[in-house]
């Protein structure tokens, strides 16, 4: 059957297919208007996958799908493009102005420009091993690549939102940072912990889950920067012989270090928040929101990193998602049954946890459009094949073929 055969088949021909693997959670009690899952659209392809990024205005959303980055629109679900060639897509980072996007290779160590109007290739930037997390901060319009290589290996596995996360210690990892008009790397930043997704607040700083260290790391974009800029070449200090020499900065070991520590600051989440995952920021009233492996939501103050509130959430939470237009915060719950936790935010900052809605197992990556309330998750359905053997011996779970969907939620 082909994916656009499966577009027009209703979800539950899948069930027999999937039906050891897919639970349904029951919802709260429902607000007025409720969400729902408006249109399932498969798009098929094959591999696990991670980041999803949407282009709001040209109405295009941008999945990372292991070798390639597939490009749905959202007016109607179909597939706009496709932009190959990676060995194993990560993140996705699109221009404010329109005309470039980046997606973060973690098998090939490097960053690929594509041009968002054909969906070319324009050009590959070498980065520190394993990049992963990728921001665009806008005050100094640099990109920063976020990887980390974890100890007695040569790469570190991508946050991988098609089988279950895992978290393996961390030897090093590297913060690359590269200038998208000359389309080089001006340097890295050598830190001590497994960073995860990351998000800058606007006004010159950049935050990321630590899930194996502190919990949480704050540092100055225009700081890093400025210090790289100091620096030369130093070959030696790379993570990989392979890695091209540029400029690193050591933020190993920032408690020694003054300097390093009025850059660098850490909120650690220790018995609150283990295991973070995602991240999303209220820039406008300082607020930031961190999904942790405890079924808990914890509000930070970002200039303290004071806990505001903290807010149950569902199993196998991962993506955390912020719509400031209607006050919305998402908890992608993938890992679990699979649902998503609506909480609603007031103007008093008082947090209710609205609606909790069924979606899919596996289904913990996401993109809201704040402009039209809308949210936007992918996954794939499970089903059984044997092994050639016969027999109960031989079977095992593999993914349905063309299964792979994108699934849009709204009120």
């Amino acid at each position: 059957m082909s994916p656009s055969m499966l577009k027009t088949v209703p979800a539950f021909l899948f069930a027999a297919a999937a039906a050891f693997s897919q639970q349904t959670s029951v919802p709260t009690a429902l607000p007025s208007q409720p969400f729902v899952i408006r249109n399932t659209w498969f798009i098929g392809g094959q591999g696990s996958w991670n980041a999803l990024r949407l282009d709001a205005q040209a109405k295009l959303l941008f999945i990372a799908h292991e070798k390639n980055v597939q490009v749905v629109d959202v007016s109607d679900g179909a597939v706009a493009g496709t932009i190959g060639g990676f060995q194993d897509a990560r993140d996705i980072a699109l221009d404010p102005a329109g005309a470039n996007g980046y997606v973060s290779d973690g098998g090939r160590a490097s960053v690929t420009v594509f041009d968002r109007d054909s969906f070319a290739t324009l050009a590959q930037i070498p980065t520190e091993p394993s990049p992963s997390s990728l921001v665009l901060e806008p005050q100094t319009g640099m990109l920063f690549v976020l990887g980390s290589v974890p100890a007695g290996t040569g790469a570190a596995p991508p946050p991988d939102h098609g089988r279950s996360p895992t978290t393996p210690p961390a030897a090093t990892s590297s913060i690359t940072v590269i200038d998208p008009q000359t389309r080089s790397a001006i340097g890295a930043i050598l830190l001590s912990e497994r960073l995860g997704a990351a998000q800058a607040d606007g006004a010159g700083a950049i935050y990321a889950v630590s899930p194996g260290g502190t919990g949480l790391l704050r540092f100055d974009a225009q700081s890093a920067i400025n210090e790289l800029r100091q620096q030369q070449p130093s070959p030696a200090k790379t993570s990989k012989a392979s890695t091209p020499a540029f400029p690193t900065v050591d933020w190993t070991n920032p408690i020694s270090d003054p300097a390093v520590e009025g850059q660098l600051r850490a909120f650690p989440l220790h018995g609150r928040c283990p295991g973070p995952a995602g991240i999303a920021l209220d820039s406008t009233d300082q607020r930031i929101f961190v999904a942790c492996s405890n079924m808990t939501l914890v509000v930070l103050n970002s200039a303290t990193g004071d806990t505001v509130t903290t807010l149950q959430v569902g199993p196998g939470a991962h993506d955390v998602g912020w719509d400031a237009e209607h006050g919305y915060i998402f908890v992608a719950n993938g890992g679990g049954d699979g649902n998503i936790t609506v909480i609603h935010r007031n103007v008093t900052d008082t947090y209710n946890v609205n609606q909790t809605l069924p979606t899919r197992q596996r289904a913990r990556t996401m993109a809201v459009d704040a402009d039209s309330g809308l949210v936007y998750l992918v996954t794939d359905y499970l089903g059984a094949q044997t092994g050639g053997h016969g027999g109960l011996n031989g079977l095992k779970v593999v993914p349905v073929e063309g299964s792979f969907q994108v699934l849009q939620i709204g009120q």
